[in-house]
């Protein structure tokens, strides 16, 4: 049970981590330590039960960190023969979020403004909702109702389908112009340097003033990018592989390489030595290839009945003793805890 008082007497403590970001540089991470971070996962059940009781709401085309919804569902929103799929990025979503967006929410959906305003002040540090908070991308969900509801009505108006992933917009075009598609693909042809800009950027343009008028908020037009049909680049949307022959989907190729290369090395590493000693890293590295593992699987759900599969394929020689050896490791760590 989520009560004031905790609200007010957990102490409000950040630790600051960097990973890798996939184009280059590094993303900041503002963590909270263990005591708010379980105080932040106690309130984002408390916003998950307030949308069951229809008091706060949710877009239908929000997918990121909504129960029941991943990037798989975003994508399967959109027909994967279609024409053009455009991918866009919303400029530091998490930092430059108003905490009075989600606040005016939780005040609308009839949450006591002292309860309310505790809530926010959990979730955030230096007036924004930092990444690496449990709560902050639901919050950001809450905020971007009305902002989803109005891109939507717009993308709909301009023959676009849309959806969004956190602060990954998606827009889709079943049927394009043909001469539309002409230009893409003349354009393709041409030295990175001759190109011409966007032909969808008006659009992106009608969405930016929107995010702008509802939350404050723009696009990072450096991010903007469109795929299209007989593109001679894969069509890679939030991390999933359109199939070119349109028959279903795969996790990315590199993903994929890296995952099985990951678990041959580990088989090695681990029955390649005198006693096929594990050590506690190899067994982080396990859960680690384990999960990939098991997106590669989610991702092929979706295609069609006997487009299922994924080259390469993670070879069950390797796969299956590795599962076997750890599963025993921590099986007999699990009862040596209960003991």
């Amino acid at each position: 049970m989520l009560s004031l008082y905790d609200l007010k007497n957990t102490p409000r403590t950040w630790r600051i981590a960097y990973i890798p970001k996939k184009s280059g540089g590094r993303r900041k991470l503002t963590i909270p330590n263990d005591d708010l971070k379980d105080l932040q996962s106690d309130i984002l059940q408390y916003l998950y039960e307030l949308v069951r009781q229809k008091r706060l709401q949710v877009s239908a085309v929000a997918h990121g960190f909504v129960p029941y919804h991943s990037c798989l569902t975003s994508v399967l929103k959109h027909d994967r023969t279609s024409d053009i799929f455009i991918g866009a990025d919303m400029e530091k979503a998490f930092d430059t979020l108003q905490p009075a967006y989600p606040l005016a929410k939780l005040l609308d959906a009839g949450v006591r403004p002292e309860y309310a305003k505790e809530i926010i002040d959990a979730c955030t540090y230096e007036n924004s909702l930092p990444q690496g908070g449990p709560a902050s991308p639901f919050l950001l969900n809450i905020a971007m109702f009305d902002a989803d509801c109005e891109i939507a009505a717009y993308a709909k108006k301009n023959g676009f389908l849309y959806t969004r992933y956190a602060d990954d917009l998606l827009f889709s075009v079943k049927d394009c112009n043909p001469a539309v598609l002409k230009t893409l693909r003349q354009n393709e042809e041409k030295p990175e340097a001759e190109r011409s800009q966007n032909p969808f950027l008006w659009f992106l343009y009608g969405v930016d003033t929107i995010l702008k008028n509802t939350v404050n908020m723009h696009l990072n037009h450096k991010k903007d990018h469109v795929i299209f049909r007989g593109s001679k680049c894969k069509p890679y949307i939030l991390g999933i592989c359109v199939r070119q022959d349109g028959h279903g989907y795969n996790a990315e190729r590199r993903f994929r390489e890296q995952t099985r290369c990951g678990i041959c090395n580990l088989y090695h590493k681990v029955f390649d030595t005198q006693h096929g000693v594990a050590y506690d890293a190899d067994i982080g590295q396990w859960l680690t290839l384990k999960g990939r593992v098991e997106y590669m699987d989610y991702c092929r759900t979706a295609s069609e009945a006997g487009y299922d599969f994924v080259d390469p394929r993670v070879q069950d020689k390797f796969f299956n003793p590795l599962e076997r050896k750890f599963n025993a490791i921590l099986g007999e760590a699990a009862h040596s805890t209960k003991g």
